[in-house]
């Protein structure tokens, strides 16, 4: 997959992000923002109650000119050798995974059932691991074979991992599983089940080419996510404990392989007389881990923070974000952009900004002006990012350039014309200075994150 070059522009070098911010950041999108990707160096979101894909063009969130058929809206992509592949929420009796081909989408394998139950055969995720597409949902047949829950695409048809999972975890009346995450070189499944092949694993198990096993006791109730951060697996979900009751847990969690599943020093929670809350994404992101849900609080061994679906962690303190979003405080999405993060759900405000289903959080205050106030399109001073390169925006003048790195150490140098960008595409990730020089001028420096 292509690297994501950001520029960010920024006076002094020495400048430290300090403070969160939130705007708008496109057009609305009247949708229930799910997540985020890029595919071929355009932004996508995907949300549910449409059958399109969202593409960024400029200022705007436009449709994917080809509606995916038979779907009620998009719950995960990959993107593989530059093939974009789709899981859909089905409208029929049938689902299917699609990728995208000459103009088109089109079926990978045969088609996904959930036999004996009143619900649609829905897929969750997709996940490209050790040379394989992994594919989990509410489904427990393809074809005319039993797979249930988690399938592996095998060059030409989809196999079953073991007999999958099983059993209802309450409160719901389904089993599912809903997220893959890798982890120790293994394949994580989060969501609503008991069973893993022949084992006990309460919502969390791993699969490990061969056969499944548990962590601990597991949970209480469904888990919906999983994430790797600095080294440790959390899990996430509506759990308040581990199954056995053993651990008191706010629906957020951190696996320790001596001593099971333990408190990671906050947790979410509702308001006063609301009982429904719960924590669906988990993303490790600049040293923070962000949480991601349906809930309006966040809270450490000392105190609650107002703060609506989305917070972060850095390890020895939570950020509720300047409230994070509200309206109602529902967030799924989270991806890095420009210095900062598009956050995606079902939500009218951003701190104090109105907005519709995407914001944007900026981690520098010292500026007066967002980065972006209805476009995600650079800012142009005097050059511009585009297509994995920048370019020089003034044709009748010749800029030279030096390319540092976080050491000092110069990686690039050199004249730069109109005609001549110059690409970035093969610097390693990581955080680069770019000093630009023009006769009679003073010089320039701004700043470039890789990754």
């Amino acid at each position: 997959m292509k690297k994501n070059l950001l520029l960010l522009f920024f006076c002094s070098c020495m400048s430290l992000c300090v403070y969160a911010q939130w705007y708008t950041i496109g057009a609305d999108v009247d949708e229930y923002v799910i997540g985020f990707g890029t595919y071929k160096d355009t932004i996508v979101a995907y949300a549910f109650g449409t059958p399109y894909l969202l593409r960024q063009t400029g200022a705007t969130w436009e449709n994917w000119e080809v509606p995916i058929p038979n779907s009620n809206g998009v719950h995960s992509i990959a993107v593989v050798d530059d093939v974009l592949f789709v899981v859909p929420y089905s409208t029929t009796n049938t689902a299917y995974v699609y990728y995208w081909e000459n103009g088109a989408w089109k079926t990978l394998g045969e088609s996904f059932k959930n036999v004996n139950s009143i619900n649609p055969p829905n897929l969750y995720d997709i996940i490209f691991h050790d040379g394989h597409l992994y594919v989990c949902g509410e489904f427990n047949r393809i074809g005319n074979e039993i797979v249930n829950g988690v399938a592996r695409w095998d060059i030409t048809h989809w196999s079953p991992l073991g007999t999958g999972i099983s059993e209802i975890m309450s409160p719901h009346n389904v089993v599912y599983p809903h997220d893959l995450t890798i982890f120790n070189n293994e394949l994580i499944v989060c969501g609503n089940f008991v069973r893993a092949g022949d084992i006990d694993v309460n919502g969390i198990a791993a699969w490990n080419g061969n056969s499944w096993h548990g962590f601990g006791q597991g949970f209480n109730q469904a888990a919906y996510g999983a994430e790797v951060h600095e080294g440790i697996l959390y899990a996430c979900g509506e759990f308040t404990n581990t199954a056995n009751n053993d651990v008191v847990l706010g629906r957020v969690a951190k696996w320790n392989a001596d001593e099971g599943w333990q408190y990671p020093g906050f947790k979410v929670a509702p308001t006063p007389n609301e009982n429904f809350c719960y924590a669906h994404t988990l993303r490790s992101l600049n040293n923070h881990l962000y949480i991601l849900g349906g809930f309006d609080a966040v809270e450490d061994d000392f105190n609650s923070y107002p703060g609506g679906g989305v917070a972060r962690w850095n390890g020895q303190t939570i950020d509720a974000l300047y409230g994070g979003v509200t309206n109602p405080s529902d967030a799924e999405a989270i991806y890095p952009y420009q210095g900062g993060m598009l956050v995606g759900g079902d939500f009218s405000m951003a701190g104090n900004t109105a907005v519709n289903g995407i914001a944007f959080l900026y981690d520098d205050a010292t500026t007066s002006a967002p980065p972006f106030a209805t476009s995600l399109v650079p800012l142009q001073r005097p050059f511009a990012y585009y297509n994995g390169s920048l370019h020089w925006n003034e044709s009748s003048k010749v800029m030279r350039f030096s390319i540092t790195d976080l050491n000092g150490k110069q990686v690039m140098a050199g004249d730069i014309e109109l005609e001549n960008p110059i690409s970035l595409v093969h610097l390693p990730v990581g955080i680069y200075f770019v000093q630009t020089f023009v006769d009679n001028e003073m010089p320039s420096m701004d700043r470039i994150i890789c990754q």
